[in-house]
């Protein structure tokens, strides 16, 4: 009975132990956490300066780009109507929506030149 009553008591001490342990490292990581972030007091210098940087980035003003006019559907129509036309005379694989693609990228193209 006494080793039974002793393995008991040192499982009690061990869990015991390892509860405060387990406090104390949640108290030491509170103190750490507080300590390593300060309170810090904002200066108006601060403020005023970044007021001004503020005023500076609205005032300077992006030019807008410049808007190209997209080329008709007809032009596309009749610019893909030419490639399909080059492309099965050589022989060359294609869909019309590829020639449709390639017709629309040579108008906008020529017409932003």
């Amino acid at each position: 009975m006494k080793d039974e009553e002793k393995k008991s008591k040192k499982k009690s001490k061990a869990k015991s132990g390892e509860k405060k342990a387990a406090k104390e490292l949640k108290v030491a990581t509170e103190k750490a956490t507080t300590a390593a972030t300060p309170a810090v007091k904002k200066s108006p210098v601060k403020k005023a300066v970044a007021k001004k940087a503020a005023v500076k980035k609205s005032a300077v003003k992006k030019t807008p780009a410049k808007k190209v006019p997209a080329p008709t559907f007809d032009q596309v129509q009749v610019r893909a109507y030419l490639i399909a036309e080059k492309r099965l005379t050589k022989g060359l694989p294609g869909t019309s929506h590829g020639d449709w693609l390639e017709a629309e990228r040579q108008l906008r193209a020529e017409i932003s030149a």
